[in-house]
């Protein structure tokens, strides 16, 4: 390989090139825990969970032509599963998130936009900024109006609003049944 040994937060993603003689496109990539890191056939490794295991380049015959140790360690921060409810009586959005820190200090903030059927921003509402503590987990919150013509809601967090950052990506969710 490239590389010998690599080191990855979860989440995030490497690439690793096997040195074969018959080049990239005469090996296939096998990870020896895909719970831990996946690989795809053209070497990209995505961290998935905390640990360690091994990217294997097998030779078209089956044989192993090299390997890559991977170790995984935590996220800086863990991000739960939006909790949205939506309140169509008093036309309202409530969004909730959990955000756990492994390590240091960080800044989040929680942003809802809503959005009307041409993808318009009509409503857009930023939580105050929480700063969540190594080994804290705190809940982000906010809640939102809509009207009768918004038809979505996007919900995402960002590292602080003078990072600009994206942390998540971004979860859409339909305000009204089609």
């Amino acid at each position: 390989f490239d590389k010998n040994a690599v080191s990855l937060k979860e989440g995030t993603m490497t690439t690793v090139e096997a040195k074969t003689e018959g080049g990239a496109d005469s090996v296939e990539y096998k990870s020896s825990d895909s719970e831990i890191a996946e690989v795809d056939l053209n070497g990209h490794i995505k961290a998935i969970s905390e640990g360690k295991c091994r990217v294997y380049a097998y030779t078209k015959s089956g044989e192993i032509a090299d390997y890559c140790d991977v170790t995984v360690t935590p996220a800086d921060l863990k991000i739960g599963k939006p909790v949205i409810t939506i309140h169509n009586t008093d036309k309202k959005l409530s969004a909730k998130v959990n955000v756990l820190c492994n390590y240091g200090k960080k800044d989040v903030t929680l942003i809802v936009v809503i959005r009307d059927e041409k993808q318009k921003a009509k409503n857009i509402v930023i939580s105050d900024v929480l700063t969540i503590n190594a080994g804290e987990s705190k809940e982000l919150s906010s809640e939102v109006e809509f009207s009768s013509v918004s038809y979505k809601a996007d919900v995402f967090i960002w590292d602080s609003m003078n990072g600009l950052r994206p942390l998540t990506g971004m979860c859409t969710y339909s305000l009204f049944e089609n």
